[in-house]
């Protein structure tokens, strides 16, 4: 269905090509009319999304050529339906077979495939301590502690800095032991939050989140706004630590710096101990994580094509992918098997790849200029000599995303700017002090120009 087809990617604007192709595009249709349209979910949760993300935005929006409401009838994959019954009966037709269980792991993400930054190793330890894995000896030693050290545990950091992989890992060490580790994204733990309050299964939902040894919640950013969502987070959390179990979190942003979500939960978020990670720069990283992926796919480059890879892909993201690229080609080629590979038989796979990280790279003009227009000025006015109130807080918020994005040195932001290594420095530390004091006029502009930069190219 071609008007289908129209609005879905038109919503891409509001929710983001992501989150469009992982709820919306695997619906299937079933069949149509003019004013009529039947999908069905491939289960209750992808149904309970759409009820409560799309279903407002369908009826507001989509029509047919003459203007008149299409009507969105969406069933559940398996579900016994009458043609003809009302949209509400939907409920009854997952409520029966609604269970709540954890999102998958990657076999990938153990801690024997994660390197953290230089800047990222103490997290990292606590997690592995917490957890009962000995890093430098690669084995398990279970913990004898009965209570958490911290808790919760609350990561942040830009994307590619290795949350996921972290979580991942810590669940898989606290199963391997026999504990009962859950893991889910704040976007799984929303939508078994809303299937629960639909199907009349909030006891179930509940009897799931609760009898566990360690809750692990992943972007949690995406709980902004859901009111519901957050209401049902903030009993799981008083439940689970007043029982002593572990609760793990993690988001792109600090917990001060979360929009639209409530304050008592961002409170309970700062009860233990929060870390920032960073994006893995360091050559001897990048390279160590080169390494442990080919192993991790079994194939063997040589010395210098491990050297070109840490040193031309620059973030673990990137060279993880470059990795798989070189994986497949191999893959494909046998006799590239048993020897290890030169960078002249995949020069060309990785210089495509190359070029297009290139294309998705955040550029320090990206940066001035967003933050230009967030203030309503122009970049002029930020790299000028001007000391005017409406032109210091936007430089110093531009050399603060420079350096905590981009990685770049403080004389570089200095050249950029025209201002000298010192001023950097000191106006970057003006903007850390302003978010550890949750200053709320400087908040609101950083979580308005993230969002932006964001938007532009995910960070």
């Amino acid at each position: 269905m071609q008007a289908w087809d129209r609005f879905v990617e038109k919503t891409e604007q509001h929710f983001g090509k992501a989150t469009i192709d992982r709820w919306i595009r695997p619906l299937r249709i079933l069949k149509f009319d003019a004013c009529n349209l039947y999908l069905e979910a491939r289960d209750s949760f992808q149904a309970a999304w759409f009820e409560e993300h799309f279903r407002p935005l369908v009826k507001e929006q989509f029509r047919n050529n003459n203007h008149n409401e299409i009507k969105v009838h969406l069933s559940v994959v398996g579900a016994k339906s009458k043609e003809g019954e009302k949209e509400s009966s939907s409920v009854s037709q997952f409520a029966e077979a609604l269970k709540f269980n954890p999102d998958s792991t990657h076999t990938q993400c153990c801690y024997e495939q994660y390197h953290p930054s230089f800047n990222s190793t103490i997290p990292y330890q606590v997690i592995c301590k917490l957890t009962g894995f000995d890093p430098l000896k690669q084995i398990f030693e279970p913990s004898q502690q009965t209570l958490p050290e911290y808790n919760p545990i609350f990561l942040h950091g830009p994307q590619g800095s290795g949350k996921t992989h972290l979580l991942m890992a810590a669940t898989i060490a606290l199963q391997v032991q026999g504990k009962k580790a859950f893991y889910v994204t704040g976007e799984t733990f929303s939508a078994h939050v809303v299937a629960a309050i639909r199907a009349g299964k909030m006891q179930e939902f509940r009897s799931s989140y609760r009898h566990v040894d360690a809750l692990i919640i992943d972007d949690v950013q995406a709980l902004g706004r859901k009111n519901a969502t957050q209401e049902e987070l903030h009993h799981t959390f008083n439940a689970l630590h007043t029982d002593g179990k572990q609760i793990i979190l993690a988001s792109d942003l600090a917990p001060c710096l979360l929009e639209n979500i409530a304050e008592r939960l961002i409170s309970r978020f700062e009860w233990g101990i929060t870390f920032p990670l960073e994006v893995a720069t360091e050559t001897q990283t990048l390279k160590a994580i080169a390494k442990s992926r080919a192993q991790f796919f079994n194939v063997n480059l040589s010395e210098d094509l491990f050297d070109y890879l840490s040193t031309h892909f620059e973030t673990p993201a990137t060279l993880c992918h470059a990795i798989e690229a070189v994986a497949l080609k191999v893959q494909f080629h046998p006799e590239l098997q048993n020897i290890p590979l030169p960078l002249k038989l995949v020069g060309s796979v990785l210089d495509q790849l190359l070029a297009d990280q290139k294309e998705k790279e955040v550029e320090p003009t990206d940066i001035l200029q967003i933050v230009a227009e967030t203030f309503g000025i122009k970049t002029e006015d930020i790299t000028s000599k001007s000391q005017a109130r409406e032109s210091v807080l936007p430089r110093q918020l531009t050399m603060f995303l420079l350096r905590s994005i981009l990685k770049m040195p403080y004389i570089k932001i200095g050249q950029f700017l025209g201002r000298d290594h010192s001023t950097v420095m000191s106006s970057i530390k003006n903007i850390t002090k302003g978010i550890e004091a949750k200053n709320d006029e400087l908040l609101y502009h950083l979580t308005d120009i993230r969002r932006k930069l964001h938007s532009l190219v995910p960070i």
